[in-house]
């Protein structure tokens, strides 16, 4: 019995062993990750921008009740989708821009 408590506190000692090695990232690693993140936020925000304008366009030119309900709907999700990115910027202390 002992020999296999032995290996077992083996495996746990090597299992916290590589735990404790674990390499943080570095400060410029993260300065990429959030650079990253930075960016992808602004493409987004800037193609809900872009969709806002687009669906106002094709609402102003749409005659079908059933479309323009449709581009409605759509608008205001977009919408919502812009104002919720703008938070998301607030949070990190960035100004939303695309």
């Amino acid at each position: 019995m002992k020999s296999a408590k032995s290996k077992s506190a083996k495996k746990v000692s090597k299992i916290n062993e590589v735990q404790t090695k674990k390499a943080e990232p570095t400060s410029k690693q993260i300065q990429k990750l959030r650079d990253f993140f930075e960016d992808e936020l602004k493409d987004m925000f800037g193609a809900e921008k872009d969709f806002t304008a687009a669906i106002h366009k094709l609402l102003k030119n749409s005659t079908s009740k059933e479309l323009v309900d449709a581009l409605s709907t759509y608008l205001e999700q977009t919408q919502n989708n812009v104002e919720r990115l703008g938070k998301v910027f607030q949070s990190i202390n960035q100004k939303s821009k695309a």
